[in-house]
């Protein structure tokens, strides 16, 4: 018996050398706690400059809304409305140009063809995007305790969230109808280094002063400066 425990612990030795766990703990180390999901995984980049593209409405995290700003709901169902039109015309453009082409024998319209199936893509993505912010009840942006959380996209679940520390500067600049929110910061991804928020409101002009004026209010509160060029 003192052999077969001696040789027994030469085993356990060697694997402990080798850096393996014993015989039969493998499971046991790999498997997470019994109740408890693994923690999602974050990009390199994420972790060190503290923005993340969430998987979830980040509006449901719980953090308090200091600020909400909305959108305008009549330009959103117009500017739908008539891409659904142009798109519709398009394709029938693209239909008619079809017969003639084949009746005509024509290589022009079917070059039209592609061109007109390209704005037609385009458009509908386009269509897709206003009649998601919609129907989804999507803000442009809100402002929360601790990060701004903006709504480029119609989906909730790819909301960009930036913390207030991580924004370098802002600027906001009145341009008829609407409002263009400018923010740097390292977190950036375009070549100029400036990140744009449009805020268009044509038909409720009368409201982008005081949300100009709540914007800078906001960003006074966190200590986020203005840029000045």
């Amino acid at each position: 018996m003192a052999e077969k425990r001696d040789r027994g612990a030469d085993v356990t030795g060697e694997e402990a050398r080798a850096g393996r766990a014993p015989a039969g703990t493998e499971q046991a180390v790999a498997a997470p706690a019994e109740g408890k999901a693994a923690a999602p995984e974050r990009g390199i980049v994420d972790s060190v400059i503290g923005v993340r593209d969430t998987g979830a409405d980040p509006a449901d995290d719980g953090s308090r809304v200091e600020l909400t700003v909305e959108e305008d709901r009549t330009r959103l169902v117009l500017q739908s409305a008539l891409l659904l039109v142009l798109n519709i015309a398009l394709l029938g453009l693209a239909f008619v140009s079809w017969v003639a082409a084949n009746v005509t024998g024509n290589v022009v319209l079917l070059i039209v063809i592609i061109f007109v199936l390209t704005a037609v893509w385009f458009c509908s993505r386009r269509m897709g995007r206003l009649f998601g912010k919609f129907f989804g009840k999507l803000p442009v942006m809100l402002f929360r305790e601790r990060d701004l959380v903006i709504y480029e996209k119609a989906d909730r679940k790819k909301a960009l969230v930036v913390p207030y520390a991580k924004v370098k500067g802002y600027k906001v600049i009145r341009q008829g109808s609407s409002l263009r929110l400018l923010l740097w910061g390292d977190w950036v991804e375009h070549p100029s280094g400036v990140y744009y928020v449009g805020i268009n409101r044509p038909f409720m002009k009368g409201t982008l002063d005081t949300v100009s004026d709540e914007i800078a209010g906001r960003m006074r509160a966190h200590r986020v400066k203005v840029r000045k060029k």
